[in-house]
């Protein structure tokens, strides 16, 4: 996919937010940054030059029909996909957000639905010979017409094949909302950017990771400085809980990337340097100093992760294991109240 001069200036905006979140910043609480572009609840609040009499109207019964018609899930996702692109041509930025809001909350719903049509087992074989990530131009080449048609609405409709275990899927692409998002508010643009960096490439497939213990520990940080941002931001508890499952990631590990060595259960060099980076880097983020904490732990444990039984099993070392069960916890917990 090529990367839109839009789309390399809101990875800037997802930059610049890490540089606040590290150096401890609280930028975001200033007025220039809870200006009348972003509303918590989504209304309007925003200073134009049109009346509210002719102008919110509008905008309301735009909004209105689309979130009829998709709640109704009776549309199919290219056709409400075209639809959202020409509402959102026409709406201020509260409406613009709530469309947005409107068109996920469809996907949530359709996924499964839209999942079940590429079950069967000649459209399996028919795209299992794609290269993946998928293009539009290998899409065009997909001999079978059915296939093809399939595969193309779901593009259409604002959806990317993803592949794992030897299946090939649809989930959401945020980079084709990204495509559309000029007129949306700055918290909406800046999570539409964290979710399309998830779209773009998975970080975990198969039970393991698919990207570097620095690229996780990065996509960490910035779903962190989103909440210290916008931490009102109606989006906050799926950026949350993106960013639990992140940190759960990058200081526990995976089955198929672990952070420990399976012969003697001790801490991967490599990983351990990678905390010591986040630590010094950010200290002032919940991230750094989980980061920093382990590190302390491990100190204490002679870097164990676990204890290797008589039988050679592993089991658990208590300092570890508390730090373990009390992660996320604690992560929350030490993140900027809305």
């Amino acid at each position: 996919m090529k990367t839109s001069k839009k789309t390399k200036a809101l990875l800037f905006v997802i930059a610049a937010a890490l540089v606040l979140g590290g150096c401890g910043a609280r930028k975001e609480e200033s007025p220039a940054n809870t200006s009348s572009a972003e509303s918590p609840a989504g209304a309007p609040t925003e200073t134009s030059s049109a009346s509210p009499s002719s102008s919110e109207p509008a905008g309301q019964t735009i909004l209105e029909a689309f979130k009829e018609k998709a709640q109704a899930g009776q549309a199919a996702p290219d056709e409400l996909f075209g639809e959202l692109k020409d509402a959102l041509g026409k709406s201020d930025t509260s409406t613009a957000d709530e469309l947005i809001r409107a068109m996920e909350t469809y996907y949530d719903a359709n996924l499964e639905t839209t999942s079940k049509k590429f079950e069967e087992e000649n459209i399996q074989k028919s795209l299992a010979e794609l290269q993946f990530p998928v293009t539009e131009e290998q899409i065009k080449a997909i001999p079978d017409e059915s296939v093809k048609k399939l595969a193309e609405d779901a593009i259409d409709g604002g959806y990317k094949l993803e592949t794992a275990e030897g299946f090939v899927f649809p989930i959401v692409d945020y980079a084709k909302l990204q495509e559309i998002d000029d007129g949306a508010s700055p918290s909406m643009q800046a999570y539409l950017a964290l979710q399309a960096t998830e779209s773009n490439e998975a970080t975990a497939k198969d039970a393991g990771l698919v990207i570097t213990w620095e690229q996780l520990a990065d996509r960490a940080l910035a779903a962190e400085a989103f909440i210290r941002q916008y931490p009102d931001s109606p989006e906050r508890v799926k950026v949350e809980d993106r960013f639990a499952n992140y940190l759960n990631m990058y200081l526990t590990g995976l089955n198929n990337t672990p952070i420990f060595d399976y012969e003697t259960f001790k801490a991967l060099p490599e990983v351990k340097a990678q905390y010591k980076k986040t630590a010094e880097a950010h200290p002032d983020t919940v991230t750094g100093k989980l980061a920093k904490e382990l590190l302390d732990v491990l100190a204490k444990t002679n870097d164990k992760v676990f204890d290797k039984s008589k039988d050679g099993s592993q089991q658990d070392v208590p300092e570890v294991k508390a730090f373990r069960d009390g992660l996320e916890t604690e992560a929350r917990n030490a993140l900027p109240k809305a």
